[in-house]
């Protein structure tokens, strides 16, 4: 009996036997082993139109999977995160490990692609937040001279209030000016 927790890849049916390919980790960038991939090969298998190989690992996030020898045949337990199980019986089971195809790299190379950019997309997002919080504490803080400067009629208690806003909104003003640099 072996177990493993895998991802789930793809699958070749063909009459009664079935090839399931699992990525070993989702995180391949980082992964030092030379052998990313595992096959299984299932050999004659019992009951195929009953099982539902698309709604496996349906977020990739990681099959358990555990062969059993009953009674001369191998069963092959596929169990999802949510504890939902998948069965299939047949006579022979092989596990190969294998290294990533050039269709492997390939989806690789787009998958870093779009992670870097909704990175930058992020990052831009961010930037013209924080641009548009600069220009409203501008605002602000140009509001506040503009009162403290014309409004003689203020009491010391609301000028000290204003001062104290303007000593706030400066110190805000300082740090985003640091985070940006």
């Amino acid at each position: 009996m072996t177990q493993d927790t895998l991802i789930f890849k793809d699958k070749i049916i063909r009459d009664r036997d079935v090839e399931l390919t699992f990525y070993k980790d989702v995180y391949w960038i980082y992964n030092d082993e030379p052998k990313p991939v595992i096959k299984f090969t299932l050999k004659n298998c019992r009951d195929l139109d009953k099982m539902d190989f698309s709604s496996m690992d349906y977020y990739n996030d990681g099959l358990t999977i555990e062969i059993k020898e009953m009674d001369n045949n191998f069963v092959l337990e596929i169990t999802d995160i949510d504890d939902i199980k998948m069965t299939v019986l047949c006579d022979k089971i092989e596990k190969e490990e294998l290294e990533y195809s050039s269709n492997d790299y390939i989806y690789l190379i787009k998958e870093f692609t779009n992670q870097r950019d909704e990175a930058y997309r992020s990052l831009t997002i961010l930037n013209e937040r924080i641009d548009s919080l600069k220009r409203f504490l501008h605002r602000e803080n140009d509001i506040i001279d503009r009162k403290i400067e014309q409004a003689g009629w203020l009491t010391d208690d609301k000028k000290h209030s204003l001062e104290s806003r303007k000593n706030m909104i400066k110190s805000i003003l300082g740090r985003l000016h640091e985070k940006k640099d």
